[in-house]
């Protein structure tokens, strides 16, 4: 059922395209843009899970309002030390969200809960200028305590002053006609103070009782003031790794989009598988130390044109799991209302004020898309869809009707501030309302006797001899106050009920400045300060005037002064008179310290110990501080290394990489306060020569000399000669035979590659390493290719077959072929007077004029009819493999 509404609606709107009804309009004309001033609590009780939470939150709250919104941020703190101080304008454009973004994170939180941070932030929501009659502004408030100008009052008595001072703010008008909207969320659980919910006056009220239920509490509020609807779980299909379904039976002017636990970014959002939906604004979350506080927020579609009813798919730049993901609606359908005066149609619902007790009115009301004259009809709507329209005077309903057709006929207006409602209740989404306001005046039967006006005149006076105090006394006891007596026709009021009837009205300048006004039992009304706000130019030690006035709204007023004198707040650092030496930092006890005063006396303990913050230069950023404070109110802080690093056999020959990783400057500490800033130094020196000598060069020229062998080492591997790649030895035995020749057998190769292999060349010397080949015979490599033979070698020729037909056998790998078919080879003998004993083999010889060599101790040969003769020896020849 639900498809074929969304099928109607969207052939509805289609209709209405072909027929020339819909045409694109302004962002201007679609969008409800929000003015919201938000208090936000940055005291020193809202610290650890209680403080990230609530600043992610705050995060989200930022991300998820439109670019067209305005957001203003008034930190507590601040605002009650800092003269002048202006609320934080929020960049909510696609270019500058991201830093807005990280702003709100870095802001860290401080000391205490000034109501004067309320009254700031409703006098910028009051500012801002919109001529929008559908722009809605709200006053945003989130705090974890009471308030300090509340301490000392009962709960009961704090509530109801709270409560008067909001509903106050409810009935102000703001540039745009309307009243501003007002939430009050506290965080925490015990008697903490809040105002009264009164819907019928736009006051909402909410309440976290832990860290984790902060997220949930400031996502329901920051729905309500988008005026979007959050989807459920069940609503949202996955249909791929990267990609969710969502869907809407009514058009839409945009799509917020929540990524939590997850990093992932929209690439892509398409409407009914056809047009694209433009990623307008995205924004990373996150809060440091928090894995499960980050992800990030998209706003999709442009508020220029709405987005068609149907399926929405949403494809990310990574895998998300549907849980993760939190979609938001905010519908593209407005409310417009038809009243009949006494049957005339009001053309401007401002003509209503003129409306009198006894008139007749009729309302009707019809939903369109939002920027056109398209009008929908209730049978395009999704089943369960609820219509209403009431009327309330002085916040009662005194009519009511329900139904599709929503219209209220005959209705009798008396003399009460009325307002009209008619609200349609899609499910799943916020209603979709429009209310007008107005007070219908007394009826007067004509007359003909002349009645003279009332004369009212108003006397004001210090109510004691006091007539300034300094800041500080103003929010606790004191008799300081503004009396007013109102006089009629000359007559002193004296009935409280009389006087509260006149409606009169107390305005105080300087804006910020504020107290209570109260209507005493003799008549007079009595007006007791209690919050300041110093204008712009007035600095500590100074003072300044604080004008009360008292109007009646036929314009008579009266005024007095008072004057607010102002605490002069400094900071006085002392720099260490000892130094710490640079590697002793983990057990330091040499520090900085700090003293304020005020008005030139010393602070105490309890008055400087809340909203210490310190910060070290960039050298020491990592290190740790110690803060104490004594009772005289001297604030002490020792940098401190969180870890030690001892000095020990084993560390001490690593230990000059962590000495010269230490920092050698000296330590600036800066101590920031709600009173102000100043900076003190402490010195910082090296340790002694002798302590640098040991146990820093030393290990340092151990460590190189050992680097420097190392790397001499790895080059003497790699310098040192090799064998000729390819090459071989081949051995033979040489045999003497009885009948004068000798005889080769059992040739045998062998490859010289392996000898260029590491474990034969790892010694650290550049002198060639010398190896045994065939057991008896032991040669090195030369660098120009060669070897040399360290065993004796005398004889250099060719051998000489005795079969002449034998010659092409001369290569030794042919040798070694014959002697394996026959077993033997005989050659012409050979003698030991051939030639001199030799000992370098310079080159490789070609396969036909192969040089063999033969290795034996001449001095050892035995004799044959008296000559000496080889009667055995090795012989080789140098030559490439199967040459």
């Amino acid at each position: 059922m639900k498809r074929i509404l969304s099928l109607l609606l969207v052939i509805a709107v289609a209709v209405g395209l072909v027929a020339g009804l819909t045409l694109p309009v302004s962002a201007e004309s679609l969008y409800i843009r929000k003015i919201v001033s938000v208090v936000y609590d940055d005291s020193g009780s809202m610290k650890g899970d209680k403080w990230a939470y609530a600043n992610y939150a705050m995060q989200t709250f930022c991300g998820m309002l439109n670019s067209e919104d305005q957001l203003y941020i008034t930190y507590m703190a601040p605002a009650l030390y800092y003269t002048g101080y202006e609320p934080e304008k929020i960049d909510l454009s696609a270019g500058g969200i991201q830093n807005s973004v990280d702003d709100i994170r870095d802001h860290v939180e401080t000391s205490s809960t000034p109501y004067s941070a309320v009254q700031i932030a409703f006098d910028k929501l009051s500012k801002v200028q919109d001529d929008n009659p559908n722009t809605q502004y709200w006053l945003v408030v989130i705090t974890d305590g009471v308030f300090d100008e509340f301490n000392g009052m009962t709960y009961e008595a704090a509530e109801d002053d709270l409560t008067d001072k909001f509903e106050d703010f409810a009935d102000e008008t703001m540039p745009n006609g309307t009243n501003p909207q007002i939430t009050f969320m506290t965080i925490g659980s015990g008697d903490i103070v809040s105002p009264r919910e009164n819907q019928g006056k736009g006051i909402y009220t909410y309440g976290a009782n832990d860290a984790k239920s902060i997220s949930a509490t400031m996502s329901e509020m920051a729905d309500r003031i988008s005026g979007r609807t959050r989807l459920s779980k069940s609503d949202v299909k996955q249909l791929s790794d990267t990609t969710l379904q969502v869907s809407s039976s009514i058009p839409l002017l945009n799509i917020a989009v929540l990524a939590q636990n997850s990093g992932a970014k929209i690439v892509k959002a398409t409407a009914n598988n056809e047009g694209a939906i433009p990623v307008s604004r995205e924004a990373s979350l996150s809060y440091p130390g928090y894995s499960s506080l980050a992800g990030g927020a998209f706003l999709l579609g442009d508020s220029s044109n709405a987005i068609p009813s149907g399926s929405y798919e949403i494809t990310f730049d990574k895998a998300v799991k549907a849980e993760d993901i939190v979609f938001l609606f905010e519908p593209a359908l407005e409310m417009r209302m038809t009243v009949i005066l006494n049957g005339q149609k009001v053309e401007d619902f401002d003509e209503l004020d003129n409306a009198m007790e006894g008139d007749k009115i009729d309302v009707s009301c019809k939903i369109y898309e939002m920027g056109t004259d398209h009008e929908i009809s209730p049978s395009l709507l999704p089943p369960g869809t609820t219509y209403e329209i009431n009327i309330a005077e002085d916040g009662k309903i005194t009519k009511q009707v329900s139904g599709e057709k929503m219209e209220l006929k005959d209705y009798s207006l008396h003399q009460a501030k009325t307002e009209l409602t008619a609200s349609v209740q899609i499910a799943g989404f916020n209603p979709i309302s429009r209310t007008v306001k107005f007070a219908p005046t007394q009826y007067v039967a004509p007359t003909t006797q002349y009645i003279p006006p009332i004369v009212y005149t108003i006397d004001a006076a210090h109510g004691s001899s006091t007539h300034g105090l300094n800041v500080d006394q103003l929010s606790g006891q004191h008799d300081l106050s503004i009396v007013f007596k109102i006089y009629e026709d000359g007559k002193l009021m004296t009935d409280p009920s009389a006087v509260q009837a006149l409606n009169p009205q107390i305005e105080v300048a300087p804006q910020g400045n504020g107290g209570k006004m109260e209507y005493a039992d003799d008549g007079t009304i009595v007006f007791i300060p209690d919050t300041a706000r110093a204008p712009s130019g007035v600095s500590g030690g100074g003072s300044f005037d604080v004008t009360v006035e008292c109007k009646l709204p036929d314009g008579t007023s009266a005024c007095e002064k008072y004057a607010v004198l102002l605490s002069d707040y400094q900071i006085f650092a002392t720099d260490a008179d000892e130094s710490i030496v640079k590697t002793e930092f983990y057990n330091n006890r040499i520090g900085a310290s700090f003293y304020i005063t005020k008005d030139g006396n010393r602070l105490g303990k309890a008055d400087v110990e809340k909203g210490i913050s310190i910060s070290l230069n960039e050298a020491y950023k990592g290190f740790e501080t110690e803060i104490s404070v004594a009772a005289d109110g001297t604030i002490t802080v020792v940098p401190v290394q969180a870890k030690e690093h001892p000095l020990n056999f084993g560390s001490w020959w690593f230990y000059w990489w962590h000495y010269f990783g230490l920092p050698g400057e000296d330590v600036r500490v800066t101590l920031s306060h709600s009173f102000g800033s100043a900076e003190a130094k402490i010195p910082v020196v090296s340790p002694s020569f002798g302590f640098q000598l040991l146990n820093v060069y030393l290990p340092l020229l151990i460590e190189l000399a050992v680097l420097a062998y190392l790397i001499w080492w790895i080059y003497a591997i790699f310098a040192k000669a090799k064998f000729t790649p390819g090459t071989a030895i081949y051995t033979a035995t040489l045999l003497y035979n009885a009948d004068g020749y000798h005889k080769i057998l059992t040739v045998e190769e062998n490859p010289l590659d392996e000898y260029n292999k590491l474990k034969y060349r790892w010694r650290p010397t550049l002198k060639t390493e010398t190896v045994s080949v065939c057991g008896d015979l032991s040669i090195s490599a030369t660098c120009g290719g060669g070897i040399v033979c360290q065993t004796p070698i005398w004889y250099k020729g060719r051998i000489k077959p005795l079969n002449a037909g034998f010659a092409l056998l001369n290569t030794p790998h042919d040798v070694q072929q014959y002697i394996m078919r026959n077993k033997s080879m005989a050659i012409e003998l050979i003698t030991p007077f051939d030639t001199k004993q030799v000992k370098a083999v310079e080159s490789i010889d070609g396969p036909q004029d192969k040089t063999y060599y033969v290795a034996t101790d001449l001095a050892a040969l035995p004799k044959v009819d008296g000559i000496p003769t080889i009667k055995r020896a090795l012989i080789f020849a140098y030559a490439h493999q199967h040459e």
